[in-house]
């Protein structure tokens, strides 16, 4: 199993982390109070680590090469610290950290310990990029890497509808409006002739925002729109709403398909 690395100097807080991650039943986890001792877990234990829940503000140490030391041993970093301004959150962030966590109570534990749960059920979900401007697809492409997604890439709407045939377990598809041969709207339409908006989401964008533009994508079939240029944290929380939407749908279909007691189908699973 994999482990989280927690770097947090308060002891209290770090065994409160750690407990809560334990209840999760996806990892375990290791502390460690300073970066020496952090760096001594990690080459000890060469692959074991899938993320780091990173303290900022240890005394004496250079929490920014560290970073960049977990970054080259595949280790994705959360930082989850009392420090704050906007200056350090970009440089921080820049690094392609998953997130920037303030600590001020247990609620923003809470928080964290969902985020690594979440970051964890990504490996398995699938999100399609539809742009025509591959510099823009990249942007995206490489933001839903760092959030640990199997990410599929379509240069325009015909090779979307393509792609999405060879991969029907796709959860999400996020789609520029303006593109040639099949524009955003009318992608969105196709799709949600074979999918519902409780089996995929679809979130717009465009660059050429306006209240009319997300409400014809809204009708069109889209569960959201973004106006570009965004702030990368907010759309990550919107595509992060979107799927635990589609989640808690999908386990309640299947809690009304299954007999509680037997744990076997039931007469409404055979009556779809």
């Amino acid at each position: 199993m994999k482990k989280i690395l927690i770097l947090e100097d308060d002891p209290a807080i770090a065994n409160i982390i750690k407990e809560k991650i334990r209840n999760t039943n996806f990892f375990d986890s290791d502390l460690a109070s300073s970066l020496d001792e952090a760096k001594y877990k990690i080459e000890n234990n060469q692959g074991e680590y899938f993320l780091a829940v990173i303290e900022l503000n240890l005394p004496g140490t250079q929490c920014s090469e560290f970073i960049d030391y977990i970054l080259s041993k595949n280790i994705s970093p959360i930082i989850f610290t009392s420090e704050y301004n906007d200056e350090i959150r970009d440089r921080i962030m820049s690094k392609k950290v998953i997130d920037y966590i303030v600590k001020n109570d247990e609620e923003s534990i809470d928080y964290l310990v969902q985020t690594i749960e979440r970051i964890y059920k990504n490996q398995f979900v699938k999100v399609m990029v539809v742009d025509d401007s591959e510099i823009s697809r990249q942007y995206l492409v490489d933001i839903l890497k760092v959030q640990k997604f199997m990410v599929l890439e379509a240069r325009d709407g015909l090779e979307a509808i393509s792609l999405l045939v060879k991969n029907k377990d796709t959860k999400l598809i996020i789609t520029d409006y303006l593109m040639d041969k099949i524009d955003g709207f009318e992608l969105t339409r196709k799709i949600r002739r074979h999918y519902s908006s409780k089996q995929l989401a679809i979130i717009g964008i465009s660059a050429y925002g306006s209240g009319l533009l997300s409400v014809k994508f809204l009708k069109s079939g889209a569960n959201d729109f973004i106006i570009k240029p965004f702030v990368e944290e907010e759309l990550l929380l919107r595509i992060r709403q979107n799927i635990e939407i589609l989640e808690q749908l999908d386990a309640y279909q299947r809690l009304s398909h299954v007999d509680y007691l037997t744990q076997l189908y039931n007469r409404c699973f055979f009556s779809k």
